[in-house]
């Protein structure tokens, strides 16, 4: 039954009905792990071109400096956008326009500088995510609630600012600082080994120029659209790391393909480098290089094992990936390998 005197109109939400609440649950929730946020804001770099990336931690604190374009002022304020992106979610990871508070829970201040080349000054923002957290506990516990809007909460505990840049008119970089790191979150940070598999897990690291490696860098920016980025890690008073996956030796040149669909639609893009005695090759300084890893912008799913039981091991009976429409890729290796009389 339709109520023919019911009267309808819209309302705007006004700013205070949006509660401050809702950037804790969400960069809580998202981002439970100090590396996690590290991870955001390395991506940010990525996304923006970057070829080098630079990340120090040393106790309390930790800097990610990336040289990709930048920001100017327009864009920086714009970066402060919650839960709004410019970023196509098809090209880039982080477009969802959280990352960048992705260290509220795990910090007190967070602060962004950037510059774009040809610019005279730095622009930045100051985040006290510390005194933004305390007020919306002290908030929670009253027994008279007000509730905390969130633009308030942000004109209140965000400040931007622009200074002078004495450095090359050319330079072009963004840094992240976060300070004051609670004690479970600089745990999680201060170890160089467990970061350093992380990153090779989440971002797309470039290959060292050994062997294969420049070559497969071209491959994965031209084909897989992906940026590459060279990561270098100093942690507290441990020698620094540069961060890249093994590369393997006594391989034959490397080789791409893709695969396809039945009706000619890339599915995904794939290289390889064979064996060169036709045997499984052994792990690289510690690192496992036999089989296959799947990537998605970066990101391992799974592991090395993953795809080991689509194949035998050299030497044994045929070898096949089934892809939608009975497409068989692996098959095409087995040729290759049968071919060089590897098997």
């Amino acid at each position: 039954m339709i109520n023919n005197e019911r009267r309808t109109r819209r309302v705007q939400l006004e700013s205070w009905e949006v509660g401050g609440e809702l950037l804790d649950i969400l960069s809580r929730g998202l981002y439970s792990d100090a590396k996690d946020a590290l991870r955001e804001y390395v991506q940010n770099g990525v996304d923006a071109e970057a070829e080098h990336i630079l990340i120090t931690v040393d106790g309390s604190q930790a800097v990610i400096r990336d040289d990709g374009h930048g920001m100017n002022e327009e864009e920086i304020r714009t970066a402060r956008r919650f839960g709004m992106s410019g970023k196509s979610p098809r090209e880039m990871v982080g477009y969802r326009g959280i990352g960048i508070y992705s260290a509220f829970g795990i910090c007190e201040e967070m602060t962004i500088t950037s510059r774009q080349a040809g610019m005279e000054n730095l622009v930045g923002w100051t985040f006290k995510f510390g005194e933004m957290r305390r007020l919306l506990e002290a908030d929670k516990a009253s027994d008279a609630r007000q509730g905390v809007g969130l633009p308030d909460l942000m004109y209140q505990y965000s400040e931007l600012f622009s200074e002078p840049y004495y450095g090359d008119v050319d330079d072009h970089f963004t840094v992240v600082e976060i300070d004051g790191l609670g004690e479970e979150y600089r745990a999680q940070l201060n170890n160089a080994a467990e970061v350093n598999d992380y990153i090779l897990n989440t971002i797309p690291v470039a290959f060292s120029e050994d062997g294969y490696g420049d070559k497969v860098n071209g491959w994965l920016e031209e084909y897989a659209e992906l940026n590459p980025v060279r990561i270098t890690l100093r942690i507290a008073d441990e020698s620094e790391i540069d961060v890249s996956p093994p590369v393997a030796t006594g391989v034959y040149s490397p080789e791409s393909d893709w695969i396809k669909a039945p009706d000619g639609t890339a599915l995904a893009f794939v290289w390889y480098a064979l064996s060169a005695n036709g045997k499984q090759l052994p792990s690289h300084e510690g690192s496992e290089v036999s089989g296959f890893l799947l990537k998605v912008k970066g990101f391992t799913l799974g592991d090395r094992l993953a795809l080991k039981g689509l194949w035998p091991a050299v030497g044994g009976g045929r070898c096949t990936i089934t892809i939608p429409g009975k497409f068989t890729y692996w098959q095409q290796i087995r040729s290759i390998q049968m071919q060089r009389g590897m098997i």
